[in-house]
């Protein structure tokens, strides 16, 4: 969600290298990345992958945005909070209902 908005302004900017270095750091980042988490941690460490590999999607698009004297951070940070917020209220409505979480059995799968 972070980098929605961000990725194609700098590309309508005419800035391609930040999106290419951003795909090159992603694809790195996952064919070295997740054979190595599913390997130790199984599901959970791939999972765990794809946020690590998204979260540093982020970085190289924000020195763009700072390079190009733009941002949309408050946006972005914004709309991902906004989404957090709605996982969160269908967590709770999940749990309020009497299904328990979606969390309820990873913690027992972690520690295995």
């Amino acid at each position: 969600m972070i980098a929605t908005i961000s990725e194609p302004t700098l590309l309508g900017l005419r800035m391609s290298s930040y999106g290419a270095f951003t795909n090159g750091l992603r694809l790195v980042l996952l064919v070295f990345g997740l054979p190595l988490s599913f390997k130790l941690k199984e599901l959970v460490g791939g999972i765990v992958t794809l946020v690590v590999v998204e979260a540093c999607r982020y970085a190289p698009v924000f020195v763009g945005q700072r390079r190009e004297r733009f941002s949309f951070v408050a946006q972005d940070f914004g709309i991902t909070f906004a989404m957090l917020l709605m996982t969160g209220f269908w967590e709770w409505l999940r749990w309020a209902s009497g299904f328990g979480t979606s969390f309820d059995s990873l913690i027992e799968y972690v520690s295995q």
